[in-house]
Protein backbone atom coordinates (compact mmCIF):
# COMPACT_ATOMS: atom_id res chain seq x y z
CA UNK A 1 0.00 0.00 0.00
CA UNK A 2 3.06 2.26 0.17
CA UNK A 3 2.91 3.47 -3.43
CA UNK A 4 -0.75 4.48 -3.20
CA UNK A 5 -0.07 6.42 0.01
CA UNK A 6 2.55 8.46 -1.84
CA UNK A 7 0.12 9.03 -4.70
CA UNK A 8 -2.58 10.22 -2.29
CA UNK A 9 -0.16 12.47 -0.40
CA UNK A 10 1.18 14.00 -3.62
CA UNK A 11 -2.35 14.63 -4.89
CA UNK A 12 -3.42 16.37 -1.68
CA UNK A 13 -0.22 18.41 -1.49
CA UNK A 14 -0.71 19.54 -5.10
CA UNK A 15 -4.35 20.50 -4.50
CA UNK A 16 -3.67 22.25 -1.18
CA UNK A 17 -0.45 24.00 -2.13
CA UNK A 18 1.99 24.98 0.60
CA UNK A 19 2.21 28.27 2.43
CA UNK A 20 4.79 28.69 5.17
CA UNK A 21 3.10 31.78 6.61
CA UNK A 22 -0.05 31.56 8.74
CA UNK A 23 -3.00 32.97 6.78
CA UNK A 24 -6.80 32.97 6.94
CA UNK A 25 -8.26 30.64 4.31
CA UNK A 26 -11.39 31.34 2.24
CA UNK A 27 -13.56 30.46 5.27
CA UNK A 28 -11.52 32.64 7.64
CA UNK A 29 -9.80 29.67 9.28
CA UNK A 30 -6.16 30.25 10.19
CA UNK A 31 -4.11 27.79 8.19
CA UNK A 32 -0.49 26.97 7.37
CA UNK A 33 1.52 24.50 5.33
CA UNK A 34 -0.60 22.14 3.26
CA UNK A 35 -3.96 23.33 4.54
CA UNK A 36 -3.23 22.58 8.21
CA UNK A 37 -5.90 24.16 10.43
CA UNK A 38 -4.15 26.02 13.24
CA UNK A 39 -5.04 24.72 16.71
CA UNK A 40 -3.97 26.26 20.03
CA UNK A 41 -1.33 23.55 20.60
CA UNK A 42 0.45 24.68 17.41
CA UNK A 43 1.45 27.94 19.10
CA UNK A 44 1.07 29.81 15.81
CA UNK A 45 -0.60 33.11 15.04
CA UNK A 46 -1.43 35.18 11.96
CA UNK A 47 1.75 36.07 10.09
CA UNK A 48 3.98 33.47 11.80
CA UNK A 49 6.36 31.61 9.50
CA UNK A 50 7.39 27.94 9.74
CA UNK A 51 10.03 25.83 8.00
CA UNK A 52 9.29 23.43 5.16
CA UNK A 53 10.22 20.60 7.54
CA UNK A 54 7.53 21.66 10.01
CA UNK A 55 5.00 21.99 7.18
CA UNK A 56 5.83 18.42 6.11
CA UNK A 57 5.53 17.17 9.71
CA UNK A 58 2.15 18.85 10.15
CA UNK A 59 0.98 17.38 6.84
CA UNK A 60 2.10 13.86 7.78
CA UNK A 61 0.29 14.09 11.10
CA UNK A 62 -2.89 15.40 9.44
CA UNK A 63 -2.67 12.89 6.61
CA UNK A 64 -2.42 9.80 8.80
CA UNK A 65 -5.21 11.08 11.05
CA UNK A 66 -7.40 11.54 7.93
CA UNK A 67 -6.44 8.14 6.53
CA UNK A 68 -7.38 6.44 9.80
CA UNK A 69 -10.74 8.21 9.86
CA UNK A 70 -11.49 7.38 6.22
CA UNK A 71 -10.82 3.72 6.94
CA UNK A 72 -13.41 3.88 9.72
CA UNK A 73 -15.99 5.47 7.40
CA UNK A 74 -15.16 3.04 4.58
CA UNK A 75 -14.35 -0.38 6.07
CA UNK A 76 -13.38 -1.83 2.66
CA UNK A 77 -11.00 1.05 1.90
CA UNK A 78 -7.96 -1.18 1.29
CA UNK A 79 -9.84 -3.10 -1.44
CA UNK A 80 -10.96 -0.01 -3.35
CA UNK A 81 -9.55 1.18 -6.66
CA UNK A 82 -6.62 3.54 -6.08
CA UNK A 83 -8.46 6.47 -7.69
CA UNK A 84 -11.32 6.08 -5.23
CA UNK A 85 -8.84 6.04 -2.34
CA UNK A 86 -7.36 9.30 -3.61
CA UNK A 87 -10.80 10.90 -3.93
CA UNK A 88 -11.90 9.82 -0.45
CA UNK A 89 -8.72 11.01 1.25
CA UNK A 90 -8.74 14.32 -0.58
CA UNK A 91 -12.37 14.93 0.38
CA UNK A 92 -11.61 14.09 4.02
CA UNK A 93 -8.49 16.25 4.07
CA UNK A 94 -10.29 19.20 2.49
CA UNK A 95 -13.61 18.92 4.37
CA UNK A 96 -12.51 17.17 7.54
CA UNK A 97 -13.84 13.77 8.53
CA UNK A 98 -17.09 15.30 9.75
CA UNK A 99 -17.48 16.99 6.38
CA UNK A 100 -16.84 13.75 4.50
CA UNK A 101 -19.35 11.93 6.72
CA UNK A 102 -22.03 14.38 5.51
CA UNK A 103 -21.70 12.85 2.03
CA UNK A 104 -23.90 9.97 3.26
CA UNK A 105 -25.29 8.87 -0.11
CA UNK A 106 -21.83 9.07 -1.67
CA UNK A 107 -20.33 6.95 1.13
CA UNK A 108 -23.16 4.43 0.87
CA UNK A 109 -22.45 4.11 -2.84
CA UNK A 110 -18.73 3.65 -2.17
CA UNK A 111 -19.38 1.10 0.58
CA UNK A 112 -21.66 -0.90 -1.76
CA UNK A 113 -19.16 -0.61 -4.64
CA UNK A 114 -21.60 1.39 -6.77
CA UNK A 115 -19.12 3.80 -8.32
CA UNK A 116 -21.59 5.06 -10.92
CA UNK A 117 -23.88 6.20 -8.11
CA UNK A 118 -20.92 7.61 -6.14
CA UNK A 119 -19.95 9.72 -9.15
CA UNK A 120 -23.55 10.94 -9.53
CA UNK A 121 -23.66 11.89 -5.84
CA UNK A 122 -20.50 13.97 -6.20
CA UNK A 123 -21.90 15.74 -9.25
CA UNK A 124 -25.09 16.45 -7.27
CA UNK A 125 -23.15 17.94 -4.32
CA UNK A 126 -22.99 21.57 -3.24
CA UNK A 127 -19.19 21.33 -3.42
CA UNK A 128 -19.35 20.36 -7.12
CA UNK A 129 -21.59 23.39 -7.77
CA UNK A 130 -19.41 25.71 -5.68
CA UNK A 131 -17.42 28.21 -7.72
CA UNK A 132 -14.44 27.78 -5.37
CA UNK A 133 -14.49 23.98 -5.29
CA UNK A 134 -15.87 23.02 -8.70
CA UNK A 135 -12.47 22.33 -10.28
CA UNK A 136 -11.35 20.18 -7.38
CA UNK A 137 -14.58 18.17 -7.40
CA UNK A 138 -14.53 17.81 -11.17
CA UNK A 139 -11.11 16.19 -10.76
CA UNK A 140 -12.54 13.84 -8.10
CA UNK A 141 -15.46 12.92 -10.37
CA UNK A 142 -12.98 12.15 -13.16
CA UNK A 143 -10.93 9.96 -10.82
CA UNK A 144 -13.99 7.93 -9.89
CA UNK A 145 -15.07 7.77 -13.55
CA UNK A 146 -11.72 6.17 -14.42
CA UNK A 147 -12.26 3.58 -11.65
CA UNK A 148 -15.58 2.42 -13.10
CA UNK A 149 -15.07 -0.93 -14.80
Amino acid sequence: MGTILLKIKDFIKYKEGCCLTVYADSRGIFTIGYGHKIIPDDGLFAGDIITQERADDLFDHDFYWVLSGVKQLVPGFDRLHDNVKVALCDMAYNNGLTGLAKFRKFLTAINTNNLVRAKEELIDSDNFRSRDLHGRYLTLVNLIEKAIV
